[in-house]
C-alpha cells in the first residue's frame, strides 16, 4: 500500500505504508510541513493489514500480538479548565509509544503522561464540543483482565466528573 502526495515544489511522491508515516514541522517527519500553524508531530498515518478497524464486542477475544486502538469519545456540554483524564489499561496492554509529552489532536491540546499502569491526559482548556482521543497498544499476555474505570474530572472543581466503566478483556494465545 502506498501514500501519494504532492510536495511544496509540486512534485508527486509515493511513500510505502509498511511503517507509520509522520507529518509535522519536525525535521525527522516523513512528510515535513514547515508552517507555524502545524505542530512538530502533527499527524501519523498507518495502514492496517486489511485497511480497516473493527469495534470489539463484549464476547470477542483478543490474541497475543494483536494491535488495539482504544478510542475515547467525549462530549463536553460546557467549557472546562484543568481537566485530568486518567485512563488505566489492562496489564496485557503495552503502549506503542511510551514517550510522555504534549500532543495536539483536532483542536485539543493536552499533555500525555504514560506510566506502567495508565496514561493520564492533562488538558488546560476543554471547550464545549465533541472530542476523540485515540491510543494504540499491543496485546502482550494471555488471560482475563479487569481494568479500573476511566475518570475525567476538573482538578480544581472535582464536582465536574465523568466515569466510564471498562469491560473485562479476554486474551488467548
Amino acid at each position: 500500500m502506498m501514500l501519494q502526495y504532492i510536495d511544496l515544489q509540486g512534485t508527486t511522491k509515493d511513500i510505502p505504508l509498511d511503517k507509520p508515516v509522520t507529518l509535522g514541522r519536525d525535521r525527522a517527519a516523513t512528510i515535513p510541513l514547515p508552517h507555524p500553524s502545524v505542530s512538530r508531530n502533527h499527524a501519523s498515518i498507518s495502514a492496517q493489514a486489511d485497511g480497516s478497524l473493527a469495534r470489539l464486542q463484549p464476547t470477542d477475544m483478543l490474541r497475543v500480538g494483536d494491535k488495539v486502538r482504544v478510542r475515547l469519545e467525549m462530549t463536553c456540554d460546557r467549557t472546562l479548565e484543568y481537566v485530568e483524564l486518567r485512563e488505566p489499561r489492562p496489564a496485557a496492554f503495552e503502549p506503542l509509544s511510551t514517550a510522555s509529552g504534549w500532543h495536539w489532536n483536532a483542536g485539543l491540546s493536552f499533555y500525555r503522561s504514560i506510566t506502567n499502569t495508565a496514561q493520564t491526559l492533562y488538558i488546560d482548556r476543554l471547550d464545549k464540543g465533541n472530542y476523540i482521543i485515540e491510543s494504540d497498544f499491543y496485546v502482550t499476555l494471555a488471560g482475563t483482565y479487569l481494568t479500573a474505570p476511566t475518570v475525567a474530572q476538573c482538578l480544581y472543581a472535582p464536582e465536574f466528573r465523568a466515569t466510564l466503566p471498562m469491560p473485562a478483556i479476554k486474551v488467548v494465545r
